[in-house]
């Protein structure tokens, strides 16, 4: 009797166990030709797959414990594919259209990922590998290109395409790192290089104000930022624009805008404590404090270069109207401050500042 009731407990434990460690999937596929494959491997993971339309590809591999993949394909011919390795993972795709192709790769605890794409031969991809990182990809139109990359822990990356053949990456490297794009329009480029903890970058490139959509074509955004507490802000607004910016040491800021055609805007910081402000075709300031667009005069053609080495530094260049400025600003040192104003048409400016302590201001009007 006790060797029976010992085998009776052996299998009611065993299936606890089975029951307790068991993995979750669900496959509803409704039309032709649509395929489907899950792999998963460990403990209380769960995949969901959900087809509708003919000829969708959805892959999902999971290893480890309590990962969930959720992929949602409505359409023709879309891809998507998920791998987690790791525990407490999250990756959610949702595509709408024809010939869509979203990849998620998490590696580590915590992550999540989620990618919607509604149009036409969109592309997404996601790789994370650490804890607790954060992806966001929404695309709206036809050939956009998205990819984000997160090494470290807590990253937050989030990216917005709506048009045609728009290209943003994020690659952050550290931890509490946060970079965003927009992007509105077509043929538009922007990416960010991030290392270092505490860093965050913003990316517009022509924006939604007042309700209304500013599309522009062919801008360029570029940004590198290294060390901590890292701030970096560029808009653009037109087309045929490009922003360059570098970054390297710990708490730098700068904010550079554009407002019309061809305009081209370049920032270098090394050191510590910089700040720089570049402003192109834009009206202010308002009783805030902060700048705005004033959209009835636009100005194209500007070219606007801060390069500071050292710490403590200040520059900051405003072009309104008109167009064909050229400002430029060089600083080494330590408490210098510069600032130009230009406004009407084709006024150029050169600032040259080494040592300490040194202001300059130059205002030029026609």
């Amino acid at each position: 009797m006790k060797k029976l009731f010992l085998t009776a407990t052996a299998v009611w434990l065993s299936a606890v166990c089975a029951i307790a460690q068991s993995n979750t999937s669900t496959v509803n596929s409704t039309g032709n030709n649509n395929t489907a494959t899950v792999t998963q491997t460990g403990t209380l993971n769960n995949s969901a797959i959900t087809q509708t339309g003919d000829y969708n590809n959805a892959y999902a591999t999971q290893m480890g414990a309590f990962n969930a993949a959720v992929q949602d394909q409505q359409g023709s011919n879309n891809w998507g594919w998920v791998t987690q390795n790791g525990s407490g993972n999250g990756a959610y795709q949702t595509q709408i259209g024809f010939g869509n192709g979203a990849s998620a790769s998490q590696w580590g605890n915590g992550n999540l990922s989620s990618q919607y794409q509604d149009g036409t031969y969109n592309g997404g991809s996601v790789n994370q590998s650490g804890e607790s990182n954060t992806a966001d990809q929404i695309q709206f139109g036809y050939g956009n290109n998205a990819w984000t990359g997160q090494g470290g822990n807590s990253n937050l990356g989030y990216q917005s395409q709506t048009g045609s053949y728009n290209n943003g990456g994020i690659s952050s490297s550290g931890n509490g790192n946060v970079a965003r794009q927009w992007q509105y329009g077509e043929w538009n480029s922007a990416t960010v290089y991030q290392g270092g903890s505490n860093n965050e970058s913003t990316q517009r490139q022509n924006v939604t104000t007042l309700g209304l959509t500013y599309a522009g074509s062919n801008n360029f955004e570029y940004a590198q930022q290294y060390g901590n507490d890292n701030f970096q802000y560029q808009w653009q607004r037109g087309s045929s624009n490009t922003s360059w910016l570098y970054q390297n040491g710990s708490s730098n800021t700068s904010r550079q805008l554009s407002h019309g055609n061809g305009n081209v805007t370049d920032v270098t910081q090394v050191g510590s404590d910089n700040e720089a402000l570049q402003l192109q075709g834009l009206y202010g300031p308002n009783e805030a404090g902060s700048y705005f667009f004033y959209f009835d005069y636009p100005t194209h053609g500007n070219y606007a270069d801060i390069d500071q080495w050292g710490s403590d530094n200040y520059a900051e260049q405003r072009q309104y109207d008109g167009g064909g400025h050229t400002a430029i600003t060089y600083q080494n040192g330590m408490g210098n401050s510069a600032i130009t104003l230009q406004n009407g048409n084709g006024h150029s400016s050169t600032i040259t500042q080494m040592g300490n302590g040194n202001v300059a201001t130059v205002t030029q009007n026609n």
